[in-house]
Parts: structure tokens; sequence; C-alpha cells
């Protein structure tokens, strides 16, 4: 995927950019799918910078690239409802983090294929095959603070980095603003943290973060801790595209246990099964003796 303005604004998917567009009246600040500026990304006065100088205007450009990939190959869930409920579980997580201020964004991939992803800047998706596989809203909130745990940690910006993004845009400026090599690496950037994911030390430390952010919600950590276990008993029967893109599931499922038993806040937070089913569309269940600590 090209990432240049005319395309996103004229060649992109209408229906991945108003399914962008639609869950931003549900988030603190929100920002637009169309309003990538890459010229802005590279110093018009043609002064080079170097990787470390990445900032958040890379960031948002990143993160609504990503999200468009995303939602072009997979669109947008249809339910209001649903699209409504994992903003409002994903920004009561993402304000227990040190980059609360910022505009998030979240979002549902209509798939049933099992992930969720991440993009710089503050962009978030999980797919409606990955909510089938949940059981209440601690786990919701589990795999969503995972996720922003990635971008509180610039895992994303790390991959673009790495993938030599800033030096594309210095290049562009000396070839008279030629941005087919930026172009090029900006399409790698995107291909590494939506078909590649993360590195295993990048997860390890998204779910360390996670596991913090929920029990400063007030979840139960456990939610991130079963939702991984059931996915990996399922992995062992042999069912296919499950968290694809997220490595090293017996690892993270002990470093995540522990990290709980040492914290002490294993079973003590809000898991809101029956909130979880009404949001969900599911069949009434019978309410968890936590409920009452809703957060």
């Amino acid at each position: 995927m090209k990432i240049n303005t005319q395309r996103l604004l004229v060649g992109g998917s209408i229906v991945a950019m108003f399914g962008l567009m639609a869950t931003l009246p549900f988030n603190m600040g929100g920002c637009s799918a169309g309003n990538i500026n890459i010229a802005g990304m590279v110093n018009a006065g043609g002064k080079a910078f170097k990787a470390a100088t990445l900032d958040a205007r890379h960031e948002k450009a990143i993160g609504e690239s990503v999200s468009l990939a995303l939602t072009n190959d997979y669109g947008v869930t249809k339910s209001e409802q649903l699209s409504q409920y994992v903003v409002l579980v994903g920004q009561t997580v993402a304000s227990r983090t040190s980059r609360a201020d910022q505009p998030w964004v979240f979002g549902v991939l209509d798939t049933q294929t099992v992930n969720a992803f991440s993009g710089p800047g503050g962009y978030v998706w999980v797919t409606r095959g990955a909510i089938e596989q949940m059981q209440d809203e601690s786990e919701l909130a589990g795999v969503l603070a995972h996720e922003i745990g990635h971008v509180v940690k610039k895992h994303g910006l790390q991959a673009a980095q790495q993938a030599g993004f800033a030096d594309a845009a210095v290049t562009a400026i000396q070839s008279n603003n030629n941005l087919n090599e930026f172009n090029g690496l900006s399409d790698k950037v995107v291909d590494i943290i939506v078909k590649q994911g993360f590195t295993q030390p990048q997860e390890f430390e998204a779910d360390a973060e996670g596991v913090k952010y929920v029990a400063a919600a007030g979840y139960d950590p456990d939610g991130l801790l079963h939702f991984l276990q059931r996915i990996r008993q399922k992995q062992q029967l042999g069912v296919p595209n499950l968290l694809s893109t997220h490595p090293g599931l017996d690892e993270r499922i002990r470093r995540i246990s522990n990290q709980i038993s040492a914290a002490g806040t294993g079973g003590r937070g809000a898991t809101l099964r029956d909130r979880f089913n009404q949001y969900t569309g599911r069949a009434p269940q019978a309410a968890s003796a936590q409920e009452a600590g809703a957060p």
C-alpha cells in the first residue's frame, strides 16, 4: 500500500475511510484518516534527520497507514453498539497510561480471524473473531491493553526506524521529492506491523504494560491470561488463524502469570461478563460476583 496523500484521499477504500471515521466521535480528540500530510513528514528545507527524530507527526501518519491497510483487508464491523463498546473499554484502559491525553482510535475489524493490531499514534484494532473467543470484559480489556502497550512503548515507531523510514524521507528530499523509495519503505513498515507482527521481546513488554494498565483501570488482570490460555489450547488442537502475529504464547503466558502473582492483583478486579454479553449480543449468563466493581 503506497502511503501518499493522493491515494489515501482519492484511491483508498471509501468503506475503510468511513469505517475509520465512524470510530472518531467516541474518542477523545480523534483524528482523520484523510489528513495524512506526507510533505509534512519530510523537512521542507532539506535538512536531514535521523531515525531517532521520528516524532508524533510520523507516528500519526504510520498509524493511519496501518489502519487503512487493515480496514481495506478486513472491513469494519457494522455493529455500532459493538464499536462503541470497544471504544469505551479501550478509552478506559488508555486513560491509565502515560499517554492518556493523546487521541486514541479503537475499532473492530470484520473478520473471523482471531487477532488484534496496533499502529503508532494510538490506533488499536481487534477482530470480531477475537471478541467471539472472549468470555468477559476483562478479557477484552486485557487484549486492548496489550495493543495499547505496543503504542505506549513505541514499538511501531521502532519498526519504522529499523526499516529505514527516516532515511527514506531524507532520500526523497535529495531526489527532488521523489517519494518512490519513501513509499516502498512505508509499505515495508505496514507489512511488518500488519503481517509479521512485533518481536517476542516487544510482545513480552506489551504484556507487562497491559497487565499494569488493566489492574489500574479496575479490571481483573487474569482476563488477558485466561484469553491467551484459551487460544493456546485451540492452537494445540490445530485451529488456524489464532494470533498469528503474536509469537511465543507459552512464554507469554508464563511471564504474565508470574507478573500477576508477584503483584497480587489476580482475581481482584472486575470481569463484567453480563455487560460483555449485553454489548456483544450474547445470551445472558449468571452475573459475576465482581460485577459491582465495574471500572
